[in-house]
């Protein structure tokens, strides 16, 4: 998950260092666990070397902030970064890749701008197929979102 950038963090009520320093409230927590599992020395250690690690990845502090947002944020990164997950069937069909890319690029996703893009044709040659299948791969970036078929 590390190496995939998959790791993040979310700070609940404390502050990123001191989950890598084991302090304030965070590490009155971690002091009772140690005790608890001062046995097993090893695992407290990989615990410690983990918790440092946490620490200095970009994550979600929620102090001084309001939970909805701190949610919306999060949500956020990981529509942007995990998008859609499955290939539909018609993702799959012959030349349906290339027109999507070709459309991607008529999109420009990363403009300010309002767009609006028209696909026509004759009747039977996939332009609903291609809007769908388009659709279904940018609309998580988008907080309101509509897909209108059959327009004459």
């Amino acid at each position: 998950m590390e190496v995939r950038g998959a790791v993040m963090p979310v700070f609940y009520s404390v502050e990123p260092s001191d989950v890598g320093d084991r302090s304030a409230s965070f590490g009155k927590g971690f002091t009772q666990l140690e005790q608890k599992y001062k046995n097993d020395k090893v695992m407290v250690e990989r615990w410690k070397a983990a918790l440092a690690k946490v620490a200095k990845i970009k994550g979600y502090p929620s102090k001084n902030r309001k939970e909805p947002e701190l949610i919306r944020e999060i949500l956020e990164t990981v529509r942007n970064e995990v998008g859609p997950l499955s290939l539909e069937p018609e993702e799959n069909l012959v030349e349906v890749n290339s027109k999507l890319k070709r459309l991607d690029v008529l999109l420009e996703l990363e403009s300010n701008d309002v767009l609006f893009i028209g696909i026509w044709g004759m009747s039977g040659i996939g332009k609903t197929t291609i809007a769908k299948a388009s659709y279904k791969r940018i609309c998580h970036k988008f907080e309101v979102k509509s897909l209108q078929e059959r327009v004459r």
